[in-house]
């Protein structure tokens, strides 16, 4: 979750999600991106596969990890999350 370099911008440059996405996709992974700063064609352009938060494809997500924290996903009811969709939550 979260493209952006900072909480609350749409700037990408440096962001750790590019180190993240190259990790997952090196293990042959596909990696989904959401960032409500972010178009879903902008997040293609960066290289990653948008996320739909309306229409969650949480069948196919082993892992959710936070790397923006912006405030939409720090009002998240983590616990619930987890045990509603089966994932485990990584947040540094």
């Amino acid at each position: 979750l979260g493209l952006g370099f900072r909480p609350e911008v749409a700037e990408a440059t440096a962001s750790p999600a590019f180190l993240v996405r190259d990790v997952f996709e090196i293990a042959q992974n596909e990696v989904f991106l959401h960032d409500p700063y972010f178009s879903a064609e902008q997040i293609l352009q960066e290289g990653f596969t948008p996320f739909d938060w309306e229409q969650p494809q949480m069948d196919s997500i082993d892992i959710v990890i936070l790397v923006t924290a912006h405030q939409l996903y720090l009002k998240l009811a983590w616990e619930s999350f987890v045990k509603r969709y089966d994932v485990a939550v990584v947040y540094d």
